[in-house]
């Protein structure tokens, strides 16, 4: 496929994954407990999710530079790329975990220097020492035990103004959501937002959209198991995937309008062969995320799912 969405920047393609979605304030309790209560295993799990976005570009030939691990001037992680002027943008990320939350909740008053007012001076630093334009705090903590640390780093950090630097808070629950998704996810979300208009992915979504709810669900989950190898299926096995909407037809009306294009072939045996060449979008599309994004056969059939899901 190709880019044609080419002004989205790595940048504009994370603040559109970095959305709460699924995700209620109680999740983020037991989300961010055991290893993910941690600074040091926040930090790694941020940087890995920022290279999954990024390799996303520098599979279609746009250039983007290595996230590093920084943990100086304010910074834990930088993200670095070329914006639309072709010139380097650096964001800096500072993760803040639960045990760092817990601890600020225990201190006492005089004592040692407030989780806020760390905040404060790691974002004085990257302002004046990181050289990075914008500088996104990223909360990875109990959402209800710490509500009042979420108000008071909305309240004051990002809604005032650090110098030229541009701050982003990222909640619990967008910070829950944007580590807790696949790596097959992403990667289908960064190639919706940039190949959109790509003439193998509108053939796909018009092959998929063109049938009934419960014929897309059978497509689904039989093209790829038949692309390699698995031609035959039987009744109760389609019918033991089968997810049929009341409104939409019973099992026996997917089945004729997948036989009638094809897809389908009852030779009045036990089994149906299929036929998922009759999808070349479809099959092109998987064979896409097989070969270029590198994803096995499981993760690529949910690739695929993904992709032309509805928005």
């Amino acid at each position: 496929m190709r880019i044609t969405n080419a002004d989205y920047t790595p940048l504009d393609v994370l603040a559109e994954l970095i959305v709460p979605r699924g995700v209620k304030l109680n999740d983020t309790q037991e989300f961010f407990s055991g290893e993910r209560s941690s600074h040091e295993w926040l930090v790694e799990a941020w940087a890995q999710k920022l290279e999954v976005v990024l390799e996303s570009f520098k599979r279609y030939g746009t250039e983007v530079a290595e996230t590093q691990f920084i943990r100086d001037h304010g910074v834990d992680v930088r993200m670095n790329y070329l914006n639309k002027d072709q010139n380097e943008e650096r964001i800096g990320f500072q993760i803040k975990s639960n045990q760092e939350a817990d601890r600020d909740s225990e201190r006492k008053k005089g004592g040692k220097e407030s989780l806020i007012a760390t905040i404060k001076r790691q974002a004085f630093e990257a302002d004046h020492h990181a050289g990075v334009a914008e500088w996104w705090v990223v909360s990875c903590f109990d959402s209800v035990k710490h509500k009042r640390l979420v108000s008071a780093i909305n309240a004051e950090v990002t809604s005032g103004k650090q110098g030229s630097l541009k701050i982003r808070h990222v909640t619990p629950r967008e910070a829950m959501a944007f580590l807790k998704m696949d790596e097959y996810e992403i990667d289908a979300v960064c190639t919706l937002l940039l190949c959109k208009d790509d003439e193998v992915l509108k053939l796909a979504r018009r092959e998929l959209h063109g049938l009934g709810r419960g014929a897309q669900n059978i497509v689904l989950n039989f093209l790829v198991p038949a692309l390699e190898g698995e031609r035959e299926i039987s009744f109760d096995r389609i019918d033991s995937f089968s997810e049929c909407d009341e409104d939409d037809g019973d099992l026996s009306t997917h089945i004729d309008e997948l036989e009638r294009i094809g897809f389908l072939d009852h030779d009045y045996q036990e089994t149906f062969k299929v036929e998922p060449s009759i999808f070349v979008g479809l099959c092109a599309l998987y064979f896409e995320a097989r070969a270029r994004h590198g994803l096995g056969q499981s993760s690529a059939n949910r690739f695929l799912a993904r992709m032309t899901q509805d928005r």
